[in-house]
C-alpha cells in the first residue's frame, strides 16, 4: 500500500497524465471528421486491393475488369467534372487528390458502405471518398458526353466539396440540395418529379427534413431539398449559397447561416418555405 509520501510523489504524474488525456479528448472531439475519413480511406484502401488502378490529374481511380473498356471515358469524363465543380465554386479545398471507386454491380456497390440488396444508386460520396456504379448498367452509347449527362461525377463531387470545406457541418437536406442544383447548372440533369406520375402532392415541413432527412420518402425529399435551394437562389442570388457554405466552414450551424443571408429569424425562414411549397401545390400541375 502506497504511503502518504508515495501519493505526493505520484500526484504531478497523474495530473500530467489527465491533462494529456483530456487534450487528447479535445482533439479527438476537433479532429472528428478528419479521423472518419482517414479511417474509412484505410478500410477502402484494404477492401479494394484487389482492384486496378489509374491515376488523373485529380483522381485515384479503383476499378475491376468490368470497366477496361470504359476506365479512360470516366477518367476523362471525371476530370472534367473537378473543374466544372470546382469553377462553380471557384476554388478547390487543399488541392488533395481524390479517391474514387468503380463498383461492377449494384450488390458490391451497396456491400462497401452497408446497404442492402435492394439498394439502388448510381453513386455516393462517403467518407472522403467517391464510389459510382459502372456506367455500362445506366448508359447505352458509353460517350463522354453521355456519361457527362447521366452519370453522377458532378453530384458527387459537389458533396465532396461541401463536406471538406466544412469538415461534415451541414444537414443532409442543404448537400443534397446544392448537389442536385449544380448539378443541374453544369449539365443539364435534375432528378424526376416526384408527383408527375399522380396527382397526390404533399410535402414535408422544413423541420422534418432537418430531422428525419434519411427516414422520408426519398424521392420527395430530395426534390424538395431542390426546391429550397431554388428558393434561396431567387430571392437571395445564388451568393447566398456561398455565404452559408462559408458560414458553415467556420462551425456555424445551418440555422445561423440562413439567419445570416435571409435576415430573418430560422423559425420564421421555415414558416416561408412551408407557404412556399403550399403555393407550389396550388399553382403547379406535375
Amino acid at each position: 500500500m502506497l504511503d502518504l509520501k508515495e501519493l505526493c510523489n505520484l500526484k504531478p504524474s497523474v495530473f500530467i497524465i489527465c491533462s494529456l488525456l483530456v487534450l487528447f479528448a479535445f482533439y479527438l472531439i476537433e479532429n472528428s471528421h478528419a479521423i472518419m475519413r482517414f479511417l474509412i480511406g484505410q478500410e477502402t484502401r484494404l477492401s479494394t486491393v484487389s482492384f486496378m488502378e489509374i491515376k488523373t490529374e485529380n483522381y485515384d481511380i479503383k476499378y475491376t475488369g468490368h470497366d477496361l473498356q470504359t476506365i479512360s471515358m470516366i477518367a476523362e469524363t471525371s476530370e472534367k467534372a473537378y473543374y466544372s465543380v470546382a469553377g462553380f465554386f471557384d476554388s478547390w479545398p487543399d488541392n488533395e487528390r481524390i479517391t474514387m471507386i468503380v463498383y461492377p454491380d449494384q450488390e458490391s456497390l451497396g456491400k462497401s458502405f452497408g446497404w442492402g440488396h435492394d439498394a439502388s444508386t448510381m453513386g455516393v460520396y462517403w467518407g472522403g471518398t467517391i464510389r459510382i456504379l459502372s456506367p455500362t448498367y445506366y448508359i447505352k452509347e458509353k460517350s463522354n458526353q453521355d456519361f457527362w449527362q447521366k452519370g453522377p461525377m458532378v453530384h458527387e463531387l459537389t458533396h465532396y466539396w461541401i463536406d471538406t470545406i466544412t469538415a461534415g457541418n451541414y444537414p443532409r437536406w442543404w448537400t443534397e440540395g446544392v448537389a442536385q442544383y449544380v448539378e443541374r447548372e453544369q449539365t443539364g440533369f435534375v432528378f424526376s418529379n416526384p408527383f408527375a406520375q399522380n396527382g397526390d402532392y404533399n410535402y414535408y415541413s422544413v423541420t422534418e427534413l432537418d430531422k428525419n432527412f434519411d427516414k422520408l420518402d426519398s424521392q420527395i425529399a430530395y426534390w424538395e431539398s431542390l426546391q429550397i435551394i431554388d428558393y434561396l437562389v431567387t430571392n437571395y442570388g445564388e451568393n447566398s449559397l456561398f455565404i452559408i457554405l462559408d458560414e458553415l466552414s467556420q462551425n456555424k450551424d445551418i440555422k445561423y447561416a440562413i439567419e445570416k443571408v435571409t435576415q430573418v429569424d430560422y423559425f420564421t425562414f421555415q414558416t416561408q418555405v412551408n407557404e412556399y411549397f403550399e403555393n407550389l401545390g396550388e399553382r403547379c400541375t406535375f
